[in-house]
Parts: C-alpha cells; structure tokens; sequence
C-alpha cells in the first residue's frame, strides 16, 4: 500500500483542526449533557414506577383470574357426582359418541 503526501498532510490537518476546536466543543457538550442526562434518568424513574403499577395490577387480575377458576373447578367437582351420567357433548344422546360408516 502506497501512502501518498495528500493523503498525510490531510489527515494531519483534520487531527490539528480537531485538536483546534475540541475547547469550544465541550464546555457546550458538557452543558447540554447535564439537562438531558437528568431529563433521561427523569423519564427512566417515570417509566420504571408505570411499569411497577401495570404489573401489580397485572398480578391482580391473574390472582382474580385462577381464584374464579379454582371457584368453578370445586363447583363442577361437587356437581359432577350428582350428574355422573350428564351430557358432556351436548347432543342429547348421554354423552355417547356414535360412529358412522
């Protein structure tokens, strides 16, 4: 690989012009980092605090959820043995299936 002069001196040129104006650069780096920083960590401590609540309730809602199941299954269960012979299928022949050639 053949490095030409262009090449060098403009990329000695691009590192002392960066060099040049890497003062001017970070006092406004620094003063815009400080507002945005607090505004992240602003939005981050909102959005953690919703997310909390939303899976609280979540939480509830299947608690709610498995209760009522648990409520029906032990119902069904009593009412099974009473209804030992009961239509299942719900096609009026006692819960038999027939086949058909």
């Amino acid at each position: 690989m053949v490095v030409k002069t262009g090449e060098i001196i403009t990329g000695v040129a691009v590192g002392i012009g960066l060099i040049a104006i890497t003062p001017l650069v970070l006092p406004v780096a620094a003063a815009l980092a400080g507002p945005m920083g607090r505004a992240a960590a602003k939005t981050g401590s909102l959005l953690y605090e919703k997310s909390r609540e939303t899976f609280a309730e979540l939480g509830e809602v299947v608690d709610d959820f498995v209760a009522e199941a648990k409520d029906a299954w032990e119902q069904q269960g009593t009412q099974g043995d009473a209804d030992a012979g009961a239509d299942l299928t719900g096609d009026g022949d006692g819960g038999t299936a027939e086949l058909s050639h």
